[in-house]
């Protein structure tokens, strides 16, 4: 099992998320259960956001995946 892990400055929006717990964390021993989620603000509203779960398993194929969901 490959234990995620986010570079000190993450490109924004993306988080590590725990299927199991349902929460974003790092510190979750669940490593299975471990994927990358973006989280992006949609322009022109006040408070709403979508979020994506990410199907890649590497943090910089991550950033490409979040850089297209956010083009939608």
């Amino acid at each position: 099992m490959k234990e995620f892990k986010l570079p000190k400055n993450p490109y924004k929006g993306i988080k590590l998320f725990c299927k199991t717990c349902r929460v974003d964390n790092s510190k979750c021993n669940h490593y299975d259960r471990i994927v990358y989620r973006v989280r992006v603000h949609i322009p022109g509203t006040k408070n709403d956001i979508k979020s994506k779960m990410l199907t890649a398993a590497n943090y910089e194929d991550a950033v490409l995946e979040s850089i297209k969901f956010e083009k939608e």
